[in-house]
């Protein structure tokens, strides 16, 4: 293997595949959650505004649309958020921040939150179902255009600068193609693209995964780590399973010697014992 596998890309790499490929029905981008600070319009004033932490994911236009995404209230985003740098100060919301942090009012749309020190609007809610696309199963608190990015990370140009690997990107295959014609396609676009810059730390090769609940399953590391705890799942078991099997042994010796009994005629008879739930039951043999 040669250089280190991740999922991280960056926004020219994602704009030079989507403008020139032609085996994909539609091609996504979406940051990485972003920490940033909100404070929403309920505040009394400017002197009362209480910024609280929150996690935003920066998307490409078309990301709910081509997920199958609608609002439960308002609107997604759309081809009008695919405007020019801070032409689209508008958030989606999730439905957990949008019940923690507007107690699920269901007059949300229009309202602000100020994020950083830019105001954007709420055009929308998505369903409780729609627990976005991370690697990390965490769901996000908002979402907001590719076109904001500045505002929300400032002194950072992740759309123009190829080194910054901070998107991933999700695709959906045209239909009658296969992935392994897609993924060659797409691994032969990325290292053309990568040949136009000098940089050192640059994409090597491309391979395709279907979407799973965990990311990075293909990475030896990942499956080392998993492979690790199965073992140390079976040994915990084992060693479960032996100490059963020894309290069982010692119950039924222990019983074993303590359970003759006289039958009418004077003789002693052995019993065998079966452990049934907390209690033995003694089951008479016949006399040899």
């Amino acid at each position: 293997m040669i250089g280190n596998p991740q999922y991280a890309f960056s926004y020219p790499e994602y704009a030079n595949l989507r403008d020139h490929q032609n085996v994909l029905q539609d091609v996504i981008a979406v940051s990485g959650p972003v920490r940033i600070l909100a404070s929403g319009s309920d505040e009394a004033s400017d002197s009362a505004i209480q910024f609280r932490p929150a996690q935003a994911e920066i998307v490409s236009p078309n990301y709910f649309g081509a997920l199958g995404i609608n609002a439960m209230l308002g609107r997604v985003f759309g081809p009008q958020e695919n405007g020019g740098p801070g032409g689209n100060p508008v958030v989606v919301l999730s439905y957990p921040f949008w019940q923690r942090r507007f107690h699920g009012d269901s007059h949300v749309l229009g309202r602000t939150l100020k994020l950083g020190s830019t105001t954007f609007t709420v055009i929308g809610v998505v369903p409780p179902e729609f627990t976005g696309t991370s690697l990390n199963p965490q769901v996000p608190d908002l979402w907001a255009p590719v076109s904001m990015q500045e505002q929300l990370v400032p002194g950072q140009d992740w759309l123009h600068k190829p080194t910054d690997f901070e998107f991933q990107i999700l695709a959906r295959l045209d239909p009658g193609v296969a992935m392994k014609q897609a993924e060659a396609e797409t691994d032969a676009l990325v290292r053309q693209f990568a040949a136009t810059y000098t940089w050192r730390d640059h994409t090597l090769s491309v391979a395709m995964e279907r979407t799973a609940f965990f990311g990075n399953t293909n990475d030896p590391r990942f499956r080392a780590g998993v492979g690790a705890v199965m073992v140390i799942f079976a040994l915990v078991l084992l060693v479960a399973c032996a100490n059963v099997t020894t309290c069982l042994w010692h119950a039924a010796l222990h019983d074993r010697k303590r359970s003759a009994f006289v039958w009418p005629w004077g003789r002693a008879v052995p019993a065998s014992c079966v452990i049934c739930s907390r209690r033995a039951c003694c089951l008479p043999l016949a006399a040899a």
